[in-house]
């Protein structure tokens, strides 16, 4: 991966176009970023932030819309509920499941003591479920408005490929919505990865009676 995007870096270097890629070096040839490692690193956040995730949001997102038959229905027939919709997904079925962080300095959390510098894995989707933020937190809900989820984490380490992400969840799911109104699951069990950390399918059957 990293001999590809250095191949397209150099490309883009030379004949850059109307893409992210060429952007990212617009953005080194005006030293808002270094070359080198750091762009490298951005190209691989951005495609696996706007890819990975993504699939797996879109697949997740639907099969938990079709489970409701309620919702996509109004979905349907609501389009302008898109972009608070896709909110619920990500809360309601997270992608990824949990992330790693440092303790910075020695305390004590909730009676259990973090020494600096051990590995502490917050648990995003058991998070984005909790009845103390959350009123009926089990229950899609693609009207919910009480505020962001921790799909995306928050604060400096917020991931960087959010917006990128949700805008090409309201797009796709839009398209689906418009071409396959008459969607539904082949069988009420897909076949979901076996990843604990990014949760996705690897299969679901679904059939589109017009």
């Amino acid at each position: 991966m990293g001999d590809y995007f250095e191949t397209l870096l150099a490309r883009k270097r030379q004949a850059p176009g109307d893409d992210l890629v060429s952007r990212l070096v617009q953005a080194e040839a005006a030293g808002e970023i270094e070359g080198g490692p750091e762009v490298l690193a951005q190209c691989a956040m951005l495609l696996f932030a706007g890819h990975e995730t993504t699939r797996h949001l879109l697949g997740s997102g639907v099969q938990a819309l079709l489970t409701h038959p309620d919702q996509w229905q109004r979905l349907r027939r609501e389009p302008a509920l898109l972009p608070g919709a896709v909110r619920e997904l990500l809360r309601f079925d997270s992608p990824v499941q949990y992330t790693g962080r440092r303790v910075a300095t020695d305390l004590v959390l909730h009676g259990q003591q973090l020494r600096r510098g051990e590995l502490v894995l917050p648990l995003i989707g058991a998070a984005n479920r909790d009845p103390a933020r959350y009123s009926e937190p089990d229950t899609l809900d693609i009207t919910r408005s009480e505020g962001a989820s921790l799909a995306f984490g928050s604060g400096p380490h917020v991931c960087i490929g959010a917006a990128l992400t949700r805008i090409e969840a309201e797009m796709v799911l839009g398209q689906v919505l418009k071409r396959w109104p008459g969607l539904s699951l082949v069988d009420a069990a897909p076949r979901w990865g076996s990843n604990p950390a990014y949760r996705g399918l690897m299969e679901m059957p679904v059939r589109n009676i017009s």
